[in-house]
C-alpha cells in the first residue's frame, strides 16, 4: 500500500493528526535505512508448528 496524503482517511482532527505523524515516522524510518540489513521477529500464538519464525534480508 503506498501513501497518498490526498486520499487520507480519519475519524476525527485528533487521531488524524497522530496517524499523519506515525506515517510519516514510519516512512522516514524505511527510507532512511533502504539497503541495510534487516531482521524481523514474527511470533504466532498457540501455534505448534511455527510458533516463532526470523526472517532476514535487504530493505
Amino acid at each position: 500500500m503506498y501513501w497518498n496524503p490526498q486520499q487520507a482517511f480519519y475519524t476525527s482532527a485528533e487521531s488524524g493528526t497522530n496517524q499523519r505523524q506515525t506515517r510519516y515516522y514510519t516512512e522516514d524510518l524505511l527510507h532512511n535505512n533502504i539497503g541495510k540489513e534487516l531482521t524481523i521477529h514474527l511470533t504466532y500464538e498457540e501455534n505448534p508448528r511455527w510458533n516463532a519464525k526470523v526472517l532476514t534480508g535487504t530493505l
